[in-house]
C-alpha cells in the first residue's frame, strides 16, 4: 500500500510559470505531479450561489448542496471534509509510489484561494508571483496570437488576484512565495529556499532533469513546456515588444494603476519602476485600428459572460473588479 502523499499548492495567475516550476518540483525524487486537475472548482462553487452556467442550473446545485449540508454532522465543515478526503485520495491515487508530496496547480484556484488554503490545513503552499505585465503580455501571445485578447484571464487577473493577495496576506504565515523573475535569474537560490519549506533536501539535478519530466497534456502550459528545455532569462524582457502598442501602453496604465501600489508591493514589485518601464517602450502604430476593434469587442464579451456568471442582467451593480469604468 502506498504511503499517504501530502498535496502541495501552487496558486498562481494563469502566464506566471507555474508549469515550469510544477516540472522543476516534480524532478524531486519525492514530489509527484500529473497535470493541472481542476477539480476543486466545481466541489467548492457547489456552496456558491453565482460564477457558475450550466445546462443543469448551477444554483439548484447550491440549494441542494444548502439542504444537503443541513442533514449531515457538521454541516458545511462536514461536506468539506469529505471533499478534502476525496481529493487526498485522488491524490494518492496519481502520486508515483514511495514519494512524500504531490503538486496540484491550478491557476484558476485563485478564484477560491481562501477556501483551498482552509480546506487543506496540512498542506504546503507556494504562492507565485510575476511582472503583471508579463502576464498580461504572454496571455496575449498564448491565446490571442498576438492580437489583444484579454477576455480569457480577465476574471484570473482582476477578481483572482484580489483573492489571492487578500489570501496570501491571511495566511502568510503557511505560504512560501515565490517571484517568477527570481526563480528565473537564481533558480538554486528560490528552490533551496522551496526545499528548505517542504523539509526536503535540495537535489542540485533538478535544475538539469526538469526538461524530461512529462506532464499530462490535457491541461497546463504545452508552449512554454515545448519552448524552454531549460530555466531561460529570455522571457524577462519579451513582455515590452508584445505591449508596445499605443492603445496596449495606455489599457496597462490603467490596469496597474487599478492594481495599486500596496498591492503591488505585496507581490514584491514598485507601482513607480513598472510604469516607467512601460513608459519607456517606444510606441508601435502598427496595428492601432486592430488593437482598437479587438478592445472594443473584448471589452462587450467581458461584460455579457459577467451578467451570465451571476445572472444580473436587470442590475447595475457597481463591480470592483471592473477597473475600465
Amino acid at each position: 500500500m502506498k504511503n499517504r502523499v501530502k498535496p502541495v499548492f501552487i496558486l498562481s495567475l494563469p502566464r506566471t510559470g507555474s508549469t515550469l516550476l510544477q516540472r522543476i518540483l516534480a524532478s524531486h525524487s519525492q514530489i509527484s505531479s500529473n497535470g493541472e486537475f481542476w477539480l476543486l472548482l466545481p466541489f467548492l462553487y457547489t456552496l456558491r450561489k453565482n460564477g457558475v452556467r450550466t445546462e443543469y442550473g448551477h444554483r439548484f446545485v447550491h440549494r441542494a448542496t444548502g439542504c444537503l449540508c443541513e442533514a449531515i454532522p457538521d454541516k458545511v465543515d462536514g461536506y468539506l471534509r469529505r471533499i478534502r478526503e476525496l481529493m487526498d485520495n485522488l491524490y494518492n491515487d496519481a502520486s508515483t509510489e514511495g514519494t512524500t508530496y504531490f503538486v496540484d496547480k491550478t491557476p484558476a484556484y485563485v478564484l477560491i484561494a481562501e477556501e483551498v488554503i482552509r480546506l487543506f490545513p496540512d498542506a504546503k503552499f507556494i504562492v507565485l508571483w510575476r511582472n503583471p505585465l508579463a502576464i498580461i503580455a504572454s496571455a496575449v501571445e498564448a491565446w490571442g496570437g498576438r492580437r489583444w485578447n484579454i477576455s480569457e484571464v480577465y476574471n484570473l487577473i482582476t477578481q483572482g488576484l484580489i483573492n489571492l493577495i487578500e489570501a496570501s496576506q491571511k495566511h502568510k504565515d503557511r505560504i512560501c512565495f515565490v517571484r517568477y523573475e527570481d526563480l528565473t535569474v537564481s533558480p538554486e537560490v528560490e528552490l533551496r529556499k522551496i526545499m528548505a519549506y517542504l523539509d526536503l533536501d535540495y537535489e542540485a539535478d533538478m535544475i538539469k532533469n526538469f526538461s524530461q519530466i512529462q506532464l499530462k497534456k490535457i491541461m497546463g502550459d504545452p508552449l512554454g513546456a515545448k519552448k524552454y528545455k531549460s530555466i531561460s532569462r529570455e522571457s524577462l524582457e519579451a513582455w515590452k515588444k508584445t505591449l508596445a502598442g499605443l492603445l496596449r501602453k495606455v489599457w496597462c496604465r490603467r490596469y496597474l494603476k487599478w492594481v495599486g501600489k500596496n498591492n503591488l508591493s505585496i507581490m514584491g514589485y514598485d507601482l513607480e519602476e513598472l510604469q516607467q518601464e512601460l513608459n519607456n517602450i517606444p510606441i508601435r502604430y502598427r496595428g492601432i485600428f486592430r488593437d482598437c476593434r479587438s478592445m472594443v469587442f473584448e471589452k462587450i464579451k467581458i461584460k455579457f459572460w459577467k451578467r451570465i456568471l451571476t445572472d444580473k442582467f436587470k442590475e447595475n451593480q457597481k463591480d470592483r473588479f471592473d477597473f475600465e469604468k
